[in-house]
């Protein structure tokens, strides 16, 4: 597999204990469940090498592995809190997968299960990105209505960055 020459790996973050929508990543919608659409979409992706759950909750393990999402490890305990930051998360996936696949991945896609929308094609529009610009990051955002927050509120730089709305917005 690979893309344009590039190891991926899709790391799907879904840890059992949210507090705002309890059982959200098991949660349907449309009949599925949130991990069900995210395991859809990046089934369509023939070029990305592997795609693993990271998760601290073992029916959410097993509901993976039932739609043919890898499993390999258990989120560790500190990296499963409501204060547990993703980027950590994240570089702990993608180096036990390394060592797990014996694999240097070049490029990795986190793909949370609380974007049901997102497509195949939006995900290969991105990573596309990412290589054609060379960049170090590329995330993909929604429009929301004004009457959300401010300081969750993100615009674009005339650069095409992301930015915080207000200077002290997202923490």
């Amino acid at each position: 597999m690979s893309f344009k020459n590039h190891n991926i790996l899709a790391v799907i973050p879904a840890r059992g204990g949210s507090k705002g929508v309890l059982r959200k990543n098991l949660r349907h919608i449309h009949g599925k469940s949130l991990i069900a659409h995210t395991a859809y979409c990046v089934n369509q992706l023939s070029w990305i090498d592997a795609v693993v759950l990271s998760s601290d909750d073992e029916e959410i393990c097993a509901h993976a592995r039932d739609l043919n999402i890898d499993v390999p490890f258990t989120r560790p305990e500190e990296l499963s809190t409501d204060n547990a930051k993703s980027i950590d998360m994240w570089r702990h996936a993608w180096l036990y997968c390394e060592n797990h696949y014996n694999k240097k991945f070049d490029i990795s896609v986190l793909l949370e299960p609380t974007s049901p929308m997102r497509t195949a094609e939006d995900i290969t529009n991105a990573v596309t990105l990412l290589i054609e610009k060379k960049a170090f990051s590329v995330a993909s955002v929604s429009k929301t209505p004004g009457h959300y927050t401010p300081h969750k509120t993100l615009q674009f730089s005339e650069e095409g960055f992301i930015d915080p709305y207000l200077e002290d917005g997202i923490k």
